[in-house]
């Protein structure tokens, strides 16, 4: 099974560069790849990839590869059946992934659980990681969102110990929770006001 990534000219459907490469140490069936969605920066130019295997790349408008990390490797990411996978955000200069992981190395911590990481977007350096759930109850596909609230820039996102999270979005440090399911969250929270 593959995977790929493809740009192509929105005004003629031209494709203008194409990335494909093998899917590897999870189970994927090939009509389910591509869990998560690619994340653009308007600011950058920049492209940023969460792969079904937990490849996490940062390309460049003209599809260079200007950095990635293996989050298997590096952080223990955990990948299920299908390649369980969440979509990145862009956050000032920081780009922000989250998945379950057994978590080990410079950032080991209890496991396994809900990770967030930042990476700052230009050089792909680990800026801060938070993991302010318990155990995972379930899978989880929630894209966190960035809000500022009475003056603090919080990161909100459902987690697969079934709380809704929020963080301090330029470190990481928890806010507060809310109980809203008994299993992982899968969709994406909203805030008003």
């Amino acid at each position: 099974c593959r995977e790929q990534v493809v740009c192509w000219d929105a005004k003629t459907g031209k494709v203008l560069w194409k990335d494909v490469f093998n899917v590897f140490q999870t189970d994927i069936p090939a009509p389910r790849v591509g869990w998560a969605a690619m994340c653009g920066d308007p600011e950058t130019d920049r492209v940023f990839v969460h792969s079904v295997d937990g490849i996490f790349r940062c390309y460049s408008a003209d599809g260079e590869v200007l950095w990635e990390h293996s989050l298997l490797e590096t952080f223990g990411k955990i990948s299920g059946y299908g390649g369980r996978t969440q979509t990145p955000i862009i956050d000032e200069d920081r780009v922000i992934v989250s998945f379950l992981a057994a978590n080990w190395g410079d950032t080991k911590g209890p496991s396994p659980k809900h990770y967030y990481y930042a990476f700052d977007k230009n050089n792909g350096e680990l800026l801060w990681t938070a993991a302010p759930g318990g155990a995972p109850k379930d899978t989880n596909y929630s894209a966190p969102i960035v809000r500022v609230i009475d003056g603090t820039r919080m990161l909100i996102a459902g987690n697969a110990d079934g709380n809704l999270y929020a963080m301090q979005a330029r470190t990481g440090e928890p806010i507060w929770k809310f109980r809203l399911s008994k299993r992982g969250l899968n969709t994406t929270p909203a805030t008003d006001g």
